[in-house]
Parts: C-alpha cells; sequence; structure tokens
C-alpha cells in the first residue's frame, strides 16, 4: 500500500494561485477600462494612487488569504499550513502585481491619464518605472500581500468553527 505523507496532498503554490491570478488580472483590466472611460472617482479614481476606488486589487488579499489557507487545511488536515500559505500568498503577490508594472510602460509613455502613471514627485519616465518595479513587486507584491493575506487567513481560521471529535 502506497502510503503518502499530508504535506505530499497540499495543492502546490502554483495550482492554487492560477485562478485568483487571473481574477485579479481581470479586476486590473478592469480599472484600467473604466480610468479611461472617466469613470466616477469612487468606482476608478485616476488620481494618484488611485485612491477610495472601489475597483481595485489592493483588497484582493483579504480574500484570497483565507482562501488559500482554507484550501491547504482541507487538503492536509493537520499537515503544514503556515509555509505553503507564505510561499503561495508571495506567488499570488507577484502574479498580481506584475501586470501592474507591464501596464506602466504603455501609460507612463504613452501619457493615458490615469493612475498607473502618476506619482507624488517629479522625476523621469525611467525613474517612475524604477519606483513602480519597486514598489509593486516590493512593497505590493510582498509586504501588503503576505500581511493582509496572512491576517485574514488568521482571522478566517480562528472564526471557523472547529470540527467536532468523532467517536465512531
Amino acid at each position: 500500500m502506497n502510503q503518502t505523507s499530508s504535506a505530499a496532498a497540499v495543492p502546490t503554490a502554483r495550482s492554487l494561485v492560477l485562478v485568483p491570478a487571473l481574477i485579479t488580472l481581470a479586476v486590473t483590466v478592469l480599472r484600467l477600462a473604466l480610468e479611461l472611460g472617466h469613470a466616477p472617482a469612487w468606482l476608478a479614481n485616476s488620481d494618484v494612487g488611485g485612491p477610495g476606488s472601489l475597483i481595485g486589487v489592493a483588497w484582493l488579499p483579504f480574500v484570497f488569504g483565507p482562501w488559500f489557507a482554507l484550501r491547504i487545511q482541507r487538503a492536509a488536515p493537520g499537515g503544514p499550513l503556515w509555509r505553503p500559505l507564505i510561499k503561495t500568498l508571495l506567488l499570488y503577490g507577484f502574479a498580481a502585481r506584475l501586470p501592474v508594472v507591464l501596464l506602466t510602460i504603455p501609460a507612463l509613455f504613452g501619457g493615458w491619464d490615469t493612475h498607473y502613471e502618476k506619482f507624488p514627485f517629479e522625476a523621469s519616465d525611467v525613474a517612475k518605472l524604477g519606483a513602480t518595479v519597486a514598489a509593486q513587486l516590493g512593497f505590493w507584491g510582498v509586504v501588503w500581500t503576505l500581511a493582509t493575506g496572512l491576517l485574514a487567513a488568521r482571522v478566517v481560521l480562528w472564526l471557523r468553527p472547529r470540527p467536532s471529535a468523532s467517536f465512531a
């Protein structure tokens, strides 16, 4: 009989991230379209940083962090959780933020008038692109996604009812 460890049953980070990354890409493209179409600021603000917009990707780790944790936990009850969750959140952070970096390039050089190319400082387009890479793949992709995803996962796991013990 072939025995497998609970760690082997944990889904890969790549398989967990695929659908959330596609959803995040769709939200990013929708946000861009709304900004280019001059939607109301409450929906897609094109000011520096795009504050207060309903459509955006910054809040998605609050949804996907718990989703990843529950999927990992369901696949391997009692198995490792935090290490695969951190790996998954980091991969998701990069998958979510790389399209933003790529959108910034034509936005900067094409003058799209979206939040993607607006900065709170004056600098060359190349310097702004460097700042975008650092902010998106550093802060937003790693720090924000990891912190909010882990926090939300911890809260959901804490609130989730525990299965009752079976004496069968």
